[in-house]
């Protein structure tokens, strides 16, 4: 579609981006899921709804992108 090979279309998002198309959208789901989080919906929940259906590598995603854990998240919202 774009009229140009995988791997050229991947290091052209690499240099726009500064990270691979599966790592983007990685990220803009975790955005999705903390902004879900926040809300108040439930992790495990979140993390399927997000596409996540390794729940330790969604945790692990989550707080190397946030510094906090899904569930510390969660918790925060619930008590306001």
């Amino acid at each position: 579609i774009a009229g140009v090979s995988e791997r050229t279309l991947q290091q052209a998002f690499r240099r726009y981006r500064d990270c691979s198309p599966l790592d983007y959208s990685r990220d803009i789901r975790l955005d999705f899921a903390r902004a879900a989080l926040i809300e108040g919906d439930c992790v495990t929940e979140v993390a399927l709804e997000f596409g996540f259906h390794h729940f330790g590598r969604f945790a692990q995603n989550y707080a190397a992108r946030f510094g906090e854990k899904p569930s510390a998240t969660a918790r925060k919202t619930a008590r306001h």
